[in-house]
C-alpha cells in the first residue's frame, strides 16, 4: 500500500470516528431503569431479513417461531423501532440515542437470508445460522458476527464496517471497500469470488478456486490450498496465501 493511499484511508477513517463519537454524545439520554417488551411481527409468513442501523445491538437466533424483544431503558422503548415491511424486520430509532444502560433488541426466526447493519449498529447470531443463501451487508461502522452453514454465502463491507464469520459454505462472494474488514478465515468454502479496494481487508479460507482481485490499498489473504488460483491487483493492491 503506497504512502498516500495509507494518508487518505486514515485521514478519512479519523474523520468518520470522530463523527461517531460526536454523535454518542448527542441525543436522548436512557433513564437506567431497563424494561423488556415483547413486539409482535404482525404480517403474514413473520420475516426472513433482519435490518439494523442507528448504534443499536442485535441478537438473532434460528427458532422455530418468531418474536421481537426489546430490552432497553424505558424511556427509550418508544425511540426503538421494530417494522416488519414486506420480507424485512428493519430495526432503527425515530431519534438519537445518547447514553443508555442497555438498547438491545432479540429476534428469533425460522428462516433468516439476509442480515444488514449500517450506522453503527452491531449484530450478533447467537447460534449457528444454516440457510441456502444467506446475504450480508453492513456499512457505516457496524459490524456483524455469526457462524453458518450455507450453500451460497455472500458478504459485502464498506465505509470502516467488520463481518466476522465461520462455519461452511459451498460457494462465497466477498467485498470489502473504503477501509472494511471482511474476517472469513474460519468459514472454510469451496469456491470464493473476492475482491477489496479502497483500504479494503478480506481473509479467506479456500479448497478449490479462488478469484480474487485487489486494488487501490485493498488487501486480500487466503489460507487453504485452492487448485485454481487467479490473482488481479494493481500496484497498490496485494492478494497472497498466508
Amino acid at each position: 500500500m503506497t504512502t498516500i493511499v495509507k494518508f487518505l484511508i486514515a485521514a478519512a477513517l479519523s474523520f468518520f470516528l470522530s463523527s461517531c463519537q460526536f454523535g454518542s454524545i448527542v441525543g436522548v439520554s436512557g433513564n437506567g431503569n431497563v424494561q423488556t417488551e415483547k413486539r409482535t411481527a404482525s404480517v403474514s409468513g413473520g420475516f426472513t431479513a433482519v435490518k439494523a442501523s442507528n448504534g443499536l445491538e442485535v441478537h438473532i437466533r434460528q427458532n422455530p417461531t418468531h418474536s421481537i424483544t426489546v430490552e432497553a431503558d424505558e424511556n427509550l422503548l418508544d425511540i426503538i423501532r421494530t417494522e416488519v415491511r414486506g420480507n424485512d424486520l428493519h430495526i432503527y430509532t425515530d431519534k438519537n440515542i445518547g447514553r443508555s444502560k442497555s438498547k438491545k433488541i432479540y429476534v428469533s426466526a425460522p428462516e433468516v437470508s439476509a442480515i444488514a447493519s449500517s450506522s453503527g449498529a452491531n449484530i450478533f447470531v447467537e447460534d449457528l445460522l444454516k440457510a441456502d443463501k444467506l446475504e450480508l451487508t453492513s456499512s457505516s461502522g457496524s459490524a456483524i458476527r455469526l457462524e453458518t452453514e450455507a450453500d451460497y454465502v455472500s458478504c459485502d463491507t464498506s465505509s470502516g464496517s467488520d463481518i466476522r464469520i465461520k462455519g461452511r459454505a459451498n460457494s462465497m462472494h466477498a467485498r470489502a471497500s473504503s477501509g472494511s474488514s471482511l474476517k472469513a478465515g474460519e468459514l472454510e468454502v469451496a469456491k470464493c469470488d473476492a475482491k477489496a479496494s479502497s483500504g479494503g481487508n478480506v481473509s479467506l479460507y479456500v479448497t478449490k478456486n479462488l478469484v480474487a482481485s485487489a486494488s487501490s490499498g485493498g488487501d486480500i489473504r487466503y489460507s487453504g490450498n485452492p487448485a485454481s488460483v487467479s490473482a488481479g491487483k494493481s500496484v497498490s493492491g496485494s492478494v497472497r496465501k498466508n
